[in-house]
């Protein structure tokens, strides 16, 4: 089971999330994969893939009001970074997941495993960026490994001059698995692949690390 009792949520929570949120629109967001109402819904189903509990996310939408569906890209902008801000702070409880301060030194290079919630939270983290940035055209569904790498797991790595994984780990996670995948592919079915491997090895998704290539 997950982690300290929290539960992935399904299509269906987003629907009620949306309804919580605009209790007198009847039709939900809409089915296409672009606009602001769609990308923040996107962002809530990460949350959901990452153990946010749905009762925890609707907290959130309680205690932060949405912008109407039609407000101006920058209000949803806004909710985008604080939704971002509120799930790291629920991640950083995670087995093996860096605090708010986080971080480590890993020195040795084949040291630097990296599990799927850390994963989740890289991909989290990077939507946001990516989808905060005026004019973005990017498809949140479709985000890849290039976008991440170049928008933002370079800025984020610069100061520092290390890896993504010493950002968010509490130390050394040696790899049990090598995975070696298209960079192209949308990180998010990536992330589903490893979710399906472990099922299927019987593995433990906190604790299994992987190298990916």
């Amino acid at each position: 089971p997950p982690p300290h009792g929290l539960l992935a949520g399904s299509a269906a929570s987003l629907t009620d999330g949306f309804a919580l949120a605009h209790p007198t629109s009847s039709t939900g967001p809409t089915s296409s994969s672009g606009g602001p109402v769609n990308h923040f819904m996107w962002l809530v189903d990460q949350c959901h893939s990452a153990r946010i509990s749905a009762s925890a996310l609707r907290e959130f939408m309680r205690a932060n009001p949405l912008p109407p569906p039609n407000a101006v890209p920058e209000a949803w902008s806004a909710v985008l970074v604080e939704l971002m801000d509120w799930a790291r702070g629920g991640m950083a409880s995670f087995p093996g997941m860096a605090g708010a301060q986080g971080g480590c030194e890993i020195h040795e290079t084949a040291l630097r495993g990296i599990t799927i919630p850390q994963l989740r939270r890289i991909l989290l983290e990077a939507l946001v960026v990516i989808q905060a940035e005026r004019g973005s055209t990017v498809d949140p569904a479709s985000v890849n490994l290039y976008h991440m790498v170049n928008k933002y797991v370079k800025p984020a790595t610069l100061e520092r001059k290390c890896s993504m994984v010493e950002l968010i780990a509490a130390g050394p996670q040696p790899p049990h698995w090598f995975v070696s995948h298209w960079w192209g592919e949308p990180v998010e079915l990536f992330i589903r692949c490893l979710e399906s491997f472990c099922r299927d090895k019987g593995l433990p998704e906190e604790t299994t690390t992987f190298w990916v290539c």
